[in-house]
């Protein structure tokens, strides 16, 4: 039994004893009456019957009395000791009373909370939403629920839910009760699988969330541009659907042991539009865990592709031109030595011209010699106009 109940109890006691003894003094102070025995007998009787049946009722009240504190005992530790705040407030915005819940979550005592504005526990920006919700509750009498911040003792705020509803007592006055939860943790929660669902819908590289059987249940807005498969066609169906038969059986019975492995799978792909064109990517597929956080154990496959189309136009453009660049030194070399042999051509015309009004003209070894270096000097020339124009 707890110390209020057992100080209830002897509280009792005393006011009972003190009823008898002011019972007796007034007995003493009357005038007895002249009793017969038999008169006497039966009063006795009657009285001590009375007296059990007193006894009695005042047992059962006693007992009520105990029953009754219990219960409001209980309902105290129910009230303070709730998951949730609870918080009484009247018509004019003053707390009237709070659990030690709402003061844990304020981070103030209770006496310290009573009689003070809640509006002063809202933070600034809040404080609309705040009367309009207290506006809506008084105009409709109806339960209502609202979602504001908070402001701790400390500076700190947090989020919270409020359900409210209106309570009129018989002071004509209407007290404004609230139930407060805090759902910081889930409204970070939600914040941050906001920023997380708008960088997948926003990502440049495609990618879709299948279920562990390999069925689509997700695409984003990339995967529809690079496919050209739209969402509600991509969904139900399986990745499957992008085959073009670039990859044989084993390549695809590799990636699948790998993701169901809990590893994930990278490699180069080649995929099937729905217009029929093909599109070389690289590809990464995540197994996805579930709540066991286990390797093993999984719930959805992530694939994302990244368009390589654009890069193998640009790889293929850089190898043309170290080709090019290459050809360029080559010619250019060749236009040197090409140049060389003009200039010896040069050379030798000039005597032999010379020599030639008293050379024979049935001379074929020179003529030979001389046409040779004519030759010589028109392919140099060619060579040395094809290095400039790859230059």
């Amino acid at each position: 039994m707890s110390d209020r109940n057992m100080s209830k109890e002897a509280e009792t006691g005393n006011t009972a004893a003190e009823l008898r003894r002011k019972a007796e003094a007034k007995m003493a102070a009357m005038d007895s009456p002249d009793i017969s025995a038999p008169d006497t007998k039966a009063l006795i009787h009657e009285l001590r019957t009375h007296q059990i049946e007193l006894e009695m009722q005042n047992e059962e009240l006693r007992r009520s009395e105990t029953e009754l504190a219990e219960a409001r005992d209980s309902y105290a530790d129910l009230y303070d000791f709730a998951p949730v705040g609870y918080v009484s407030i009247n018509s004019k915005g003053f707390i009237k009373q709070a659990n030690l819940t709402m003061t844990d979550m304020l981070g103030v005592d209770r006496r310290d909370l009573i009689n003070r504005l809640f509006s002063n526990f809202v933070v600034v920006e809040d404080e609309d939403i705040y009367y309009l919700h207290r506006k809506t509750i008084f105009d409709s009498e109806r339960r209502k629920s609202t979602e504001l911040r908070l402001k701790k003792s400390d500076g700190n705020t947090f989020w919270a839910q409020i359900e409210s509803t209106v309570q009129q007592c018989d002071d004509a006055d209407a007290y404004h009760l609230m139930a407060i939860s805090d759902i910081d943790k889930r409204k970070h929660a939600e914040e941050s699988l906001y920023i997380l669902s708008r960088a997948i819908e926003q990502a440049g590289e495609a990618i879709i969330i299948t279920d562990r059987e390999g069925v689509i249940e997700f695409a984003n807005p990339a995967f529809v541009q690079l496919t050209g498969y739209s969402t509600a066609e991509a969904i139900g169906q399986t990745p499957r659907m992008l085959k073009s038969g670039s990859q044989d059986d084993a390549f695809y019975a590799d990636m699948w042991n790998t993701i169901t492995s809990g590893k994930s799978f990278h490699g180069k792909i080649i995929d099937r539009r729905k217009d029929g064109s093909f599109y070389p990517a690289m590809l990464t597929i995540s197994a996805i865990s579930d709540q066991s956080c286990e390797a093993s154990s999984y719930s959805h496959f992530v694939a994302i592709q990244s368009d390589l189309s654009s890069f193998e136009d640009m790889e293929h453009q850089f190898h043309q031109a170290q080709k090019m660049e290459a050809l360029g030194t080559m010619v250019g070399g060749i236009a040197h030595n090409f140049n060389q042999d003009r200039y010896i051509s040069q050379w030798a015309k000039l005597p032999f011209q010379q020599k030639g009004a008293r050379l024979s003209a049935d001379d074929a070894e020179a003529e030979g010699i001389y046409a040779e270096l004519l030759r010589t000097r028109v392919a140099s020339q060619k060579a040395s106009e094809v290095a400039e124009l790859i230059n």
